[in-house]
């Protein structure tokens, strides 16, 4: 497989993209995913699909066409797993996944694109948005002529412990712009037993309530049950795959430490492959600090 042929795809869209600010339609149903995603995993791939197909089994927009977007942040978010690789690159290997993910669900109507909303708006509205671009911000304004009622998100378990105590900017936003989906995380010793239990015991209604936490016509809060509703926890096992344990691991793999097959329960093949195709072998002197990951 020619691997340059995913970049060219990203540059055609780049300026598909710029034409339509964001590049995303206005019909059907919209589920929007954040991240570095550098690499995207196995376990990113898994989410979505699951995700969209939660939302499809659901029956709440039949016949509907179902939107699944990767929305990449921009190359100004200060890790060094976006350093190290660029924003161009991380597109690419995320519509590989996409790709299959696509022609797998075709018969659902269901589609999975890369959104390069946070990416252009760093390029197009300059030094301002020069930073990460606020999850609220990002969620408000990817799909603006939507139905809100059509808008889904997915944030990891984690994630809302912060949007449900307050402590993310805009969480009050963040819970009212869309519907969460929430994925569990892997259970610790002497944990609540569920999510819905873990959830509840993190619910900090007076911050939720506080007037900097919505641009929005503001309705108290009164209850956790009222917070409980924005969110819908998924039913199932999650990967345990961390992207920074996966790029050591892609380093390990190149130095010799590891073998190539242990990294394909985390990894898609065909992004391990792309990852291969731009990274330079440190044993040759040709090669460039530049290669992807090299430096994480």
């Amino acid at each position: 497989m020619d691997y340059i042929t995913y970049k060219q795809k990203y540059l055609k869209y780049k300026q598909k993209y710029l034409a339509l600010k964001g590049g995303a339609d206005e019909d059907g149903v919209h589920i929007w995913l954040g991240g570095s995603f550098s690499p995207p995993t196995l376990g990113h791939f898994i989410i979505a699909e699951f995700s969209a197909l939660y939302v499809h089994s659901q029956n709440l927009h039949p016949g509907e066409k179902i939107t699944f977007h990767f929305v990449p942040v921009n190359d100004y978010y200060a890790k060094d797993s976006i350093n190290c690789v660029t924003a161009g690159d991380r597109c690419a290997m995320l519509q590989i996944g996409a790709d299959k993910l696509t022609e797998t669900h075709k018969d659902k109507n269901i589609i999975f694109r890369v959104n390069t909303f946070e990416i252009l708006v760093a390029e197009k509205e300059g030094e301002f948005f020069h930073k990460p671009i606020p999850s609220y911000y990002s969620i408000a304004n990817f799909q603006p002529g939507v139905d809100r009622k059509k808008v889904y998100t997915v944030q990891g378990e984690d994630n809302m412990y912060g949007i449900v105590a307050g402590s993310w900017k805009k969480s009050y936003d963040l819970l009212f712009t869309s519907t969460i989906l929430c994925p569990p995380r892997n259970l610790a010793v002497n944990e609540l037993p569920t999510t819905e239990l873990r959830l509840r015991s993190k619910i900090n209604l007076d911050n939720l309530n506080k007037k900097e936490q919505s641009d929005l016509i503001h309705q108290p809060l009164t209850s956790l049950e009222e917070v409980l509703a924005r969110i819908k926890i998924l039913d199932f096992e999650p990967l345990d795959i961390s992207s920074s344990d996966l790029r050591r691991e892609i380093n390990e793999v190149r130095s010799g430490k590891r073998e190539e097959a242990n990294l394909l329960r985390k990894i898609d093949k065909d992004v391990l492959e792309y990852i291969k195709s731009h990274t330079g072998n440190p044993n040759d002197p040709t090669h460039k600090d530049t290669s992807m990951y090299s430096k994480c």
